[in-house]
């Protein structure tokens, strides 16, 4: 029973009582000090009973007052609508959602907001009501200007009287955000996953890169033995060279697969960009088909600039990439450009491009294509970290961020141009660095190969690794011990550790890698010197190494007179 039917409920009996009164008052023939008596009692009740009605009405307006505040601030909508589906109540929260007023709801149909693909679910869902009330279930709805979007909807039976079933109330919940949300988690899902991706590639090419050094090393180090023992004109020098050159070029590639495994920044030195770009366009022509041409433009180029050549590599192949997938289908031309220019001012970069830049000298690198171009809203996005135009599975959306980034860590500025179906040109401006910063030496001498006698204690766990570098510093006239296990000559340095005048070990190995074996040995004897050699590791860096006390930390694969030039300088030092 409700508050209205309560009260009706005590009004009735108060009418009762007093027709009560009278008749017993008539058929009592009561006297009138009795009738007084009889009156006063009534009224007490009937006082008391009318205090009740106040007090219940107060409540329940009190509490209708506090339904509607209710209704019309809750954020999700309220709708009634009869049995036959006419509108007949609506809260402002649906009136919001769909754009009509309360006036205009209640002349249309629950099915006229609907969408005509739902018509059939929601006829389901009215009849299931009947057996489980509250009933839900997601669905969509229609506003007054045609825009669809997805409700949550609990929808519940209101009885009559009689307990016969008279309207219909829905309490709609808008799912936009939240399927926002759910889109938004998906995409920052997917964006893990490629991030590991990219991480296990990046431990998996630093495997690669650290097996791969140990079958290099072997090329060049007898490569480059054979050629110092030739005679000047021997025929066969000419192919110990070619390989020597080619042994380099991928040295070079092991190189470039470490800056993405390593993700530390890189040695900065003096550069000549147009040889980096060169040696980059010979890699590409390679990868891309005959219907793309790759033009090369460089002027007088002098100037110098300050970065990491794999660095640079990677921008030039980062662009050329993006330049080719966008000729893809149609084919077209590829065209990079070498030019020094001046700034004076910051309004001429202003009136070509919209970018703030510094004046000074600066060595700009060009790279257009005559491919479909871009919108200006893909522009606005490219350097976005994982944004992509590509399909799935055919780019990180990682290329032209890194590229950015590098460019910015320079203190360089990069631009683009692009129009639809007329190609896209990228602007890159490297500062350049004056001669008197230039310590750079284009045309290094090479310096006569440094010999020594001292005892050398050299560890490495490849046999064919181990046995090259041994005959390579026995032809320089140094005294060799051996060792293929870490433990062995951990053993053999304990035994007399004043015989060895320098140990030459390798990071990584079975048992107790190389940074862990040259701290024990340091511990026995601290002014041994000590050089780590290492294709790759996570485990250890040049820092690292000087911290644990290691003198040298050099790279592999080494050249004969690179690894010659270090132990000389070592064993000088310690000498002196």
């Amino acid at each position: 029973m409700d508050q209205a039917d309560y009260i009706r409920e005590l009004e009735e009996k108060i009418l009762e009582l007093e027709t009560r009164t009278k008749h017993l008052s008539n058929e009592l023939r009561l006297t009138k000090q009795e009738h007084e008596v009889a009156c006063t009692h009534f009224y007490e009740i009937s006082s008391n009973l009318e205090k009740q009605v106040q007090s219940r009405t107060k409540d329940f307006l009190e509490s209708m007052e506090r339904m509607r505040m209710l209704i019309e601030t809750i954020p999700d909508g309220i709708l009634t609508f009869t049995m036959n589906g006419h509108i007949v109540d609506a809260n402002p929260a649906i009136q919001l959602m769909l754009g009509y007023s309360l006036n205009e709801l209640c002349e249309r149909t629950y099915l006229e907001i609907t969408p005509e693909k739902w018509h059939t679910i929601d006829s389901r869902a009215l009849q299931e009501v009947f057996n489980k009330s509250p009933y839900s279930y997601h669905k969509e709805l229609i506003t007054k200007n045609g825009h669809v979007f997805t409700v949550h909807i609990i929808l519940w039976i209101i009885q009559d009287r009689q307990g016969k079933p008279d309207k219909f109330v829905i309490f709609i919940k808008d799912m936009t955000e939240i399927i926002q949300n759910e889109e938004d988690k998906k995409k920052l899902e997917a964006q893990l996953r490629q991030s590991q991706k990219i991480e296990a590639i990046g431990t998996l090419a630093g495997g690669i890169a650290h097996d791969f050094n140990n079958i290099l090393f072997p090329i060049l180090g007898y490569s480059e033995m054979a050629l110092s023992q030739l005679p000047p004109d021997s025929p066969i020098r000419r192919y110990l060279q070619e390989i020597l050159k080619s042994s380099q070029r991928a040295k070079s590639l092991i190189q470039q697969i470490l800056t993405f495994s390593r993700q530390k920044d890189q040695e900065r030195k003096p550069l000549q960009v147009h040889l980096i770009v060169k040696e980059t366009l010979k890699l590409l022509r390679s990868t891309i088909p005959s219907t793309i041409q790759i033009f090369e433009q460089y002027s007088t180029i002098h100037q110098l600039i300050l970065a990491d050549p794999v660095q640079i590599q990677q921008i030039i192949m980062n662009l050329c990439t993006n330049a080719y997938h966008a000729m893809l289908e149609k084919g077209g031309r590829i065209i990079v450009k070498l030019t020094e220019v001046k700034i004076d001012t910051e309004r001429e970069l202003l009136l070509r491009g919209n970018c703030v830049i510094d004046p000074g000298n600066y060595v700009k690198l060009e790279v257009t294509d005559t491919g479909h171009g871009m919108t200006p809203v893909i522009m606005e996005r490219i350097f976005e970290p994982y944004f992509t135009t590509k399909g799935v599975g055919k780019g990180t959306g990682l290329g032209l961020s890194v590229v950015h980034g590098i460019v910015k860590n320079y203190g360089g500025y990069i631009q683009v141009k692009s129009e639809i179906n007329k190609g896209t040109t990228f602007e890159i401006y490297f500062p350049s660095i004056s001669q008197k910063e230039n310590r750079f030496d284009n045309h290094i001498t090479e310096q006569p190969t440094q010999r020594g006698h001292e005892h050398i204690l050299l560890v490495d766990d490849e046999t064919n690794v181990l046995e090259m570098e041994k005959l390579m510093l026995e032809q320089l006239g140094y005294k060799i011990t051996p060792r293929t296990s870490s433990i062995e000559a951990l053993e053999a340095f304990k035994a007399n550790p004043s015989r060895f005048d320098l140990v030459i070990t390798d990071m990584t190995m079975p048992n107790l890698t190389g940074d862990l074996l040259s701290q024990r040995m340091l511990k026995i004897r601290p002014d041994i010197p000590i050089i780590l050699l290492t294709g790759f590791s996570d485990l250890i860096s040049e820092e690292k190494a000087k911290a644990y006390g290691i003198r040298e930390y050099v790279m592999k694969p080494v050249l004969q007179n690179k690894l010659a030039q270090s132990i000389r300088k070592l064993l000088d030092s310690t000498s002196s």
